[in-house]
């Protein structure tokens, strides 16, 4: 009888890594449960998703969503811990009540910065209603980070007259937020290398629009 052998398993852990990162996050985790060769293999993907919606369902009661929630938590903060890899290109954290998670939030942000994060998206609007003036407040770390080349803010205070580290950014979407017109020239003063700015339900003088 021929033995039938993974193939896949047999490449370098390098390239593994490299096929699981081209995953979406919630597709690489799934490798895990290929076989043994590769409970692991997942971990070292370059690309984290921790979103909120992958363990909350919608409906379900308060005891329950609690329980849930409280399993996300565990998720990301153990993923933190256990990380593999030295280098992230993309981070991505979305929450729904982000005045429950503060200290998550912290350990994600400094996670992601730690590790050389290029592009971090933040959402914490898919809650029912989303107040404009209900955002979270980023840290003063953050601003003095200069590897971002990808922004994605939405529910979150940003400063835009702090951006004077963002020397690589070329691409901002800003949402959920008051911003102001001097705000807009700040960034574009500070980017020099912005090629991408988006805005969508931001407030400017009482009014939302949408500026690409």
């Amino acid at each position: 009888m021929a033995v039938s052998n993974d193939i896949l398993s047999l490449l370098p852990e390098s390239l593994l890594s490299a096929i699981v990162s081209f995953l979406p996050f919630k597709e690489a985790v799934k490798t895990s449960i290929l076989s043994k060769d590769w409970v692991n293999v997942y971990k070292s993907t370059t690309k984290i998703e921790f979103n909120e919606l992958f363990f909350v369902k919608v409906g379900e009661s308060p005891e329950i969503v609690d329980a849930q929630r409280r399993a996300f938590s565990a998720f990301a903060r153990k993923w933190i811990e256990n990380h593999a890899e030295d280098v992230i290109d993309k981070f991505s954290l979305t929450i729904g009540m982000p005045e429950l998670f503060s200290e998550l939030i912290d350990q994600c942000v400094r996670f992601a910065l730690r590790n050389g994060v290029k592009d971090l998206e933040l959402d914490f609007t898919y809650q029912p209603c989303v107040i404009v003036d209900d955002v979270v407040v980023l840290p003063t770390y953050f601003y003095g980070y200069s590897g971002f080349e990808s922004l994605k803010l939405y529910a979150c205070e940003f400063v835009a007259s702090q951006c004077v580290n963002f020397h690589s950014l070329k691409e901002i979407s800003l949402g959920y937020m008051g911003i102001k017109l001097r705000a807009i020239k700040a960034l574009f003063t500070n980017c020099e290398k912005l090629e991408s700015l988006s805005f969508f339900k931001c407030r400017n003088s009482g009014r939302d629009f949408i500026l690409k």
